[in-house]
């Protein structure tokens, strides 16, 4: 029996060398009973260190990335710095011709689709860029052959080519030379435009620039002229010279206007016209042909005189006819000129 025994413990022991160790810990507390301490012990002990390894890779992962990102962008500076040497250099912009002339409006510059040229002295600029610079609409008024510039309740105005009348608010302007057609551009003397919009004009020739202050809308003909004036004035250029050409009507008026200046005649147009004080000064006031109404071209003639334009010499006070050489005048005063059928005289 107890050999027996003996046997039996000995084959136990033999079967229990050859379990797994694990096998032992079935007394061990099941899972839910661990203690904190046990689950801290546990974390040290490296059991979530797969899932810190995890984060670390993302950790490396985002530096490699942020790494890359910055190679990249470091990669498009070094290309662009590699475009920058390789391409060609940006062309020099060019400068403008030093002759070039400017005009300038209260200190800005108006520009020019066409430059300003200049013309035996006379300054010509583009009539489209100068009153658009201004505000002022233009445009090619084919039946009248005429460039029309509007700015609305202020200017109505009209320049010929071919022409040296300039005509605004119902006045007219007697430019220095002749409204002209450049590349296909309408073009006027600077100072015609000057007048028209009330500039003081000064020339800067080192700059070849011309300085325009002031630029305000022109008056009205009903503000601007006396209507005394402008009725007998043209009434009596009329009848002692409808038949003549523009200049020579002008001329007429010169000497009426010259005389009003003068301390010897009276000092109004209607005075001057109807003067006695050394006989008849002017024969249609006595056959009746003052009263005539006048044509267009004589009112023309009458305004442009009062706009201060002269086609005499500053100072004539007479005019009789060319073939009357044995007059009073012809033998007493001192000759100035001949224009169409009439003599003028200082």
């Amino acid at each position: 029996m107890g050999s027996a025994r003996r046997c039996l413990i000995l084959v136990l022991c033999v079967l229990l060398s050859f379990m797994p160790a694990t096998a032992m810990a079935t007394d061990g507390p099941e899972p839910s009973e661990r203690t904190e301490t046990d689950i801290t012990v546990g974390t040290d002990s490296g059991e979530n260190l797969p899932e810190l390894s995890e984060k670390n890779e993302d950790t490396t992962t985002e530096a490699t990335t942020e790494e890359t990102a910055e190679g990249e962008v470091m990669g498009e500076t070094s290309a662009e710095s590699e475009n920058a040497d390789t391409a060609p250099a940006a062309e020099p912009e060019a400068k403008e011709d030093p002759n070039t002339i400017k005009i300038v409006m209260n200190g800005e510059r108006i520009p020019f689709v066409s430059d300003p040229v200049n013309i035996d002295g006379t300054i010509y600029v583009t009539v489209k860029n100068f009153c658009e610079f201004m505000g002022c609409t233009v445009d090619w008024e084919a039946g009248a052959q005429a460039a029309h510039v509007t700015y609305p309740g202020e200017l109505d105005m009209r320049v010929w080519p071919g022409s040296k009348t300039a005509y605004a608010n119902d006045r007219y302007f007697y430019m220095s030379d002749i409204c002209r057609r450049i590349d296909n551009s309408v073009m006027v003397p600077v100072r015609a435009l000057a007048k028209i919009f009330t500039c003081e004009v000064t020339w800067d020739a080192a700059a070849k620039t011309v300085n325009l202050t002031g630029g305000e809308f022109l008056e009205t003909a009903e503000e601007f002229y006396d209507s005394d004036d402008l009725y007998w004035l043209a009434r009596i250029i009329h009848a002692e010279s409808r038949g003549e050409p523009l200049r020579g009507k002008i001329a007429v008026g010169n000497v009426v206007l010259n005389r009003v200046e003068s301390k010897i005649f009276p000092n109004t147009i209607y005075k001057v016209i109807f003067d006695r004080k050394s006989g008849v000064q002017f024969t249609p006031t006595v056959n009746g042909a003052i009263y005539n109404n006048p044509s267009q071209e004589c009112v023309l003639a009458a305004k442009l005189c009062l706009e201060g334009h002269e086609e005499i010499a500053s100072g004539a006070l007479y005019f009789v006819s060319s073939r009357l050489t044995r007059c009073w005048v012809a033998r007493n005063r001192a000759f100035i000129e001949t224009i169409g059928g009439h003599s003028f005289y200082y």
